[in-house]
């Protein structure tokens, strides 16, 4: 992730004269100090996300997954391979993943239910990649419609909600849902 900020030859900055990483001074005739400055290309990784799951980024040296908070951020140097897995909780799936203001939903490697891992490389060799980075992550609830109906000759309750000949109870739910059946005498 280093990078040559600056070559000095003397008092004269020669940075633009390398080429390829090669400086070639012609015909030296006295003493020349030679100053070469280095510098750490580092991004930062802010990630945010709504309820309903957790996201975990790789820590570049361990290699080991951490829970980050919502809001926190990492650097990372400019050839670090950076991993994040975004996994929604039981109940949930993952709605949208924004980078930056685009959106990698689509992209993301193992779409299903249990965990999206998308993964983000920047290559050294092009530093127009290497900036700062924000991921959201939007969580939604799994909901499934339920539609009960029930014929004379008895009552259903739903949840609390009593059903009576003919009348329909729809409902998108994410939770148990109670039916209790009661028919009449005869």
């Amino acid at each position: 992730g280093a990078r040559i900020e600056q070559v000095m030859l003397g008092d004269e900055n020669i940075t633009d004269k390398l080429i390829n990483n090669v400086l070639t001074i012609p015909s030296i005739s006295a003493d020349k100090e030679i100053k070469i400055t280095f510098f750490n290309f580092t991004y930062t990784l802010t990630v945010t996300y709504s309820e309903g799951g957790t996201v975990l980024v790789n820590d570049n040296v361990s290699m080991k997954y951490k829970e980050f908070a919502s809001g926190q951020s990492a650097t990372f140097g400019a050839d670090d391979i950076v991993d994040v897995w975004i996994s929604p909780k039981t109940g949930y799936r993952v709605k949208q993943v924004l980078l930056g203001n685009m959106n990698v939903t689509d992209e993301i490697e193992n779409m299903n239910d249990r965990g999206k891992k998308l993964r983000l490389r920047f290559s050294s060799s092009n530093l127009e990649d290497v900036v700062d980075q924000d991921i959201m992550a939007v969580f939604e609830k799994i909901t499934y419609a339920v539609k009960v109906t029930c014929s004379e000759g008895g009552s259903v309750q739903v949840n609390g909600q009593s059903i009576v000949s003919e009348n329909a109870y729809i409902a998108e739910i994410s939770t148990d849902v109670k039916v209790i059946i009661k028919p009449q005498s005869g």
